[in-house]
């Protein structure tokens, strides 16, 4: 099962795919894909994705919620970084 899997993972995706494994409609497929926030492929007239390209897409930096210690942390960079920037 595991050689399926992968042999899966390789093939396109079409949008009813992708939202299938976003788990979001079809028409935000479609308005992502639109706002270029998407990564997709043009075939034949159709709309295709790599399976990765989706999973990037959830995982990206920019989606990040980040914990209490992350922002604290980096309000504290920040912090930082100004008052090297006053003292210079």
């Amino acid at each position: 099962m595991s050689n399926q899997i992968d042999q899966n993972f390789d093939e396109p995706v079409d949008v009813e795919g992708a939202a299938r494994i976003l788990k979001l409609k079809k028409s935000t497929i479609y308005q992502l894909t639109h706002q270029r926030r998407l990564r997709f492929f043009r075939a034949h007239g159709k709309v295709y994705f790599r399976r990765q390209d989706l999973l990037d897409y959830v995982f990206n930096a920019d989606n990040a919620v980040l914990s209490r210690g992350e922002i604290e942390d980096k309000a504290n960079q920040q912090l930082l970084r100004e008052q090297q920037n006053v003292e210079n």
